[in-house]
């Protein structure tokens, strides 16, 4: 009977990451630095590395502050996991957006359909 229980278990577990594979590798995403944040929605400028290669966070931060007054970068809505979880975003984090479909091109954009946001390192 355990022996039962741990297969259940283990196949529970191996459902749980292939899907979350699947449903990752079937989403859009870009990184991009967060210019400002709120509970609702972040402010996201998706820079390339060679843009920011060899910069300083204060440079960076100066950089998404000139998009901004040229309208450029996407707002990204905060989506329900991470308001669930409390996670704060501050200016300056890189982060990696996952949404359903394309944005709204306008100046700037939106993505309303955001379902994560991750900090990422570096």
């Amino acid at each position: 009977m355990k022996k039962r229980a741990g297969l259940f278990i283990v196949a529970i577990l191996a459902l749980l990451v292939i899907g979350t594979g699947f449903w990752m590798s079937n989403q859009y995403s870009e990184e991009g630095y967060v210019h400002l944040a709120n509970d609702n929605e972040v402010w996201v400028f998706m820079l390339t590395p060679e843009e920011i290669e060899g910069e300083t966070q204060n440079e960076i931060n100066d950089m998404m502050e000139e998009r901004a007054s040229n309208s450029q970068g996407v707002f990204v809505d905060v989506p329900f996991f991470n308001r669930v979880t409390g996670t704060d975003f501050e200016t300056g984090e890189k982060v990696r957006v996952y949404y359903d479909s394309a944005g709204i091109q306008t100046g700037p954009g939106r993505i309303d359909s955001t379902n994560l946001i991750l900090k990422i390192d570096g």
